[in-house]
């Protein structure tokens, strides 16, 4: 059995009952005080982790809270993927999505736990969300009808990068132009629209102008990259990762660069040769992705794992 582990993106803890699943781990629990101690220490930040994960996901995903919010989802997967090292053979690679990429890399020892909270919360803190015009949907087809190729071309024609995850959904950042023209496809297509949790842009140009100082900036030279320990896939890339530098070009374009998912499992699956895929979580995302796949992979959730411990 050759096994990959996945870590989902910062919408891994927009349900409850996905965040109140690992809280009564003790490793959780541990890593999460870990967490929010240093970011006492460091910054002045007085949160108690459990009473902040316990607050509706309207709360967790303002834009007040997000850094915090992103710091613990880090901390949860970190603390769940260290865990399954005591009951698994070592994965044949690693791979994220999003900020499910921060996790990724302090598991295969390319950054340590505190560098990354130290970028996670300086990130947030940095970005100039006013400058980030338009907003993040989800689109949906109705089975079994799957987005075309001429379906993906209309979309570039009017100019909207997507990021596919099965062949029938994917994401996208617009204005609302172009939120207009899609309402008008979706209605001749019967395609289903939903708006994401999160109220701005992400994987877009259109978040560009509200990073742009961070890409020049301090905060994307302050982590200090190793190369990895074990192999690790890049789902922005689209390749491995093998090279600090090639660690460094994913983390400042993935920014506002669109992720072909779907894309990056056929790699995998191809490359190492992956049958079955460990679901880090928190959310159960991945496994519904994996759903609406093609090809078929088997997919185990960490909590079931945890609780053989």
């Amino acid at each position: 059995m050759s096994t990959a582990f996945l870590f989902p993106g910062l919408n891994a803890l927009k349900r409850r009952k996905d965040r109140v699943r690992f809280l009564s781990n003790p490793g959780v629990c541990e890593q999460l005080h870990k967490s929010s101690v240093f970011l006492r220490e460091r910054y002045g930040l007085k949160v108690d982790a459990l009473a902040f994960l316990a607050q509706p996901e309207e709360r967790l995903y303002n834009n007040d809270n997000l850094a915090i919010t992103a710091v613990f989802n880090t901390s949860i997967q970190v603390a769940i993927s260290q865990q399954l090292k005591y009951i698994l053979t070592a994965p044949v690679c690693v791979m994220g999505y999003s900020q499910g990429d921060i996790a990724r890399s302090v598991y295969a020892n390319m950054i340590d736990m505190e560098q990354a909270i130290e970028y996670i919360y300086e990130f947030f803190q940095a970005v100039n969300i006013d400058l980030a015009y338009g907003e993040n949907i989800g689109i949906r087809t109705q089975k079994p009808n799957a987005f075309t190729a001429e379906d993906i071309q209309w979309f570039s024609a009017i100019d909207v990068q997507v990021s596919r995850f099965t062949p029938h959904y994917l994401i996208c950042s617009v204005e609302p132009h172009q939120l207009a023209l899609i309402r008008k496809q979706a209605q001749q297509k019967n395609w289903q629209i939903k708006q994401s949790v999160f109220k701005y842009p992400v994987h877009s140009k259109l978040l560009q102008p509200a990073i742009e100082h961070i890409l020049t900036g301090s905060v994307s030279q302050m982590i200090n990259f190793k190369s990895p320990a074990l192999p690790v896939y890049s789902s922005i890339l689209n390749k491995p990762i093998y090279k600090i530098n090639e660690l460094i070009q994913e983390t400042r374009i993935g920014l506002y660069s669109p992720v072909n998912w779907l894309q990056a499992v056929y790699a995998i699956v191809d490359k190492y040769q992956v049958s079955t895929i460990v679901n880090i979580g928190p959310c159960r995302s991945i496994s519904l992705l994996m759903r609406e796949t093609p090809i078929k992979l088997k997919v185990i959730e960490s909590d079931k794992l945890l609780a053989d411990i």
